[in-house]
């Protein structure tokens, strides 16, 4: 064959193409693009779906629904409190409902409920990591709601007191320059308190008060010492 000839039929073919109706170049480039977002879609999907898998047993919680009591809730370990807070908050929010309307008062002067929640409250108490820890688990050791009211509110005027530089003393005791004043502490201001050096005060001092404390205060200072003591075996582990 000619060149001539392969040319011409060269330009009657596409002559012929070109004389087609777009639709056939335009289903056949629609086709192709449906078939590459078909593809990409189905991939999207299952990195969807990987994503969101990861993120459902990240957000998977236990089910405190079997814990029937403030005082089950309380033993919880720290770990298992700062993995499952949002689970543990809701059940004991249920169970202080139901102990409200059936009027029921669970522990020592009716304080398991405040005890347990000022326990959990630990896990976030400040960005340290090791002093929230330390407190939870403190806490945790004290089995009296009453003892752990008593020793939580110990332990918050004791931070207050040496992040702001003021003596070191038990909170019965009245000090004109402190009493009345508030010195509640934000959430940074807890997560800069050196807890080395903090826990080490608190239980020298409190040794040394309890030791020369008078007959009807020695037990008060001894829960002191006994809490920080406690304090101690879990700070040293971290």
């Amino acid at each position: 064959m000619e060149i001539g000839s392969i040319t011409n039929s060269y330009q009657t073919l596409e002559a012929k193409s070109n004389s087609q109706k777009d639709y056939g170049s335009s289903f056949s480039s629609f086709a192709e693009l449906m078939r590459v977002n078909s593809v990409s879609s189905i991939i999207q999907t299952k990195e969807t779906k990987s994503i969101n898998s990861i993120s459902n047993i990240e957000k998977t919680q236990k089910d405190y629904s079997g814990y029937t009591t403030f005082k089950e809730l309380k033993e919880i370990p720290y770990e298992e409190a700062k993995e499952n807070y949002e689970a543990i908050e809701k059940r004991a929010l249920e169970l202080e409902d139901k102990h409200r309307s059936e009027g029921i008062e669970e522990g020592t002067a009716g304080l398991a409920s405040r005890a347990m929640f000022e326990q959990l409250h630990k896990v976030n108490i400040s960005n340290n990591d090791e002093l929230n820890k330390a407190l939870y688990e403190t806490l945790r050791g004290i089995k009296d709601p009453l003892d752990s009211f008593v020793m939580n509110s110990e332990l918050q005027f004791n931070l207050e007191n040496y992040y702001h530089g003021n003596e070191t003393r038990a909170s019965f005791v009245y000090d004109p320059k402190t009493y009345g004043k508030n010195y509640e502490l934000t959430k940074e201001q807890l997560s800069s308190i050196n807890a080395d050096d903090f826990f080490s005060k608190m239980l020298n001092t409190f040794t040394k008060d309890y030791e020369a404390a008078p007959r009807e205060a020695k037990e008060q200072y001894k829960k002191i010492v006994d809490g920080y003591s406690i304090f101690s075996q879990v700070y040293n582990k971290l």
